[in-house]
């Protein structure tokens, strides 16, 4: 979608640049699927949550510094990506006011957030500090019996073509950017599904102590 031209705005407002009304009227044109995307976002981090508070249980009987250290970035990168979001789903609301031709109401709150959308930066750092989480917490996975060696390799893997890639991202065509971030989340997923043998076994070995009784 992000291929497809969009015309230039006819007019540009006083304050605003006419890439920034081009990018609006872009976003207030297709905001189901705009919404859609950060909805799915919100909904994947939350879900990686209990994730992460897991994993932080199988692995600190290997080294409780770095499964804190781990789980602590990761759990902060996701407060970070939900905050994103709001933000996003604000500006996605005010770019469909605009778009609806309500520019008494649209266009004072685009004026009030244009050039200070903490949206990227947020979201970058927040990405940032969840693959820098599973990074530490895929080394740790290496050393414990809990969670097999694979289930590491694919996480240092994973965790390291995201970190190398987001600085080469930016240099590619956008196709291409598209493509290597897929593969970002395709090899995350990959390890996603590789750590549920061992949090399954976590699961059975805590069931007998949640059912006991004093």
């Amino acid at each position: 979608m992000d291929l497809q031209p969009y015309p230039a705005a006819t007019s540009v407002p006083d304050g605003f640049t006419s890439g920034f009304v081009q990018n609006i009227d872009f976003v207030g044109s297709h905001t189901l699927l705009f919404n859609s995307e950060y909805t799915l976002l919100c909904l994947a981090v939350l879900a990686f949550l209990p994730a992460v508070i897991a994993l932080f249980a199988g692995l600190r009987s290997t080294d409780v510094g770095f499964s804190v250290t781990g789980t602590a970035l990761a759990m902060v990168g996701v407060v970070l990506v939900l905050f994103a979001s709001i933000d996003a789903f604000t500006d996605i609301q005010e770019a469909a006011l605009w778009d609806s031709g309500c520019t008494a109401c649209g266009i004072f709150p685009l004026q009030a957030s244009f050039g200070t959308s903490t949206l990227p930066k947020a979201t970058q750092i927040g990405d940032l500090l969840i693959v820098v989480g599973i990074l530490i917490l895929s080394a740790m996975m290496l050393r414990s019996a809990v969670f097999s060696k694979v289930s590491g390799v694919l996480g240092i893997v994973a965790a390291l073509y995201a970190l190398v890639g987001g600085f080469a991202f930016s240099s590619l065509s956008e196709t291409n950017s598209d493509i290597a971030s897929a593969v970002t989340f395709v090899l995350l997923t990959i390890w996603g599904i590789s750590i549920t043998p061992g949090l399954l076994r976590l699961a059975k070995a805590d069931a007998p102590l949640s059912g006991s009784s004093v």
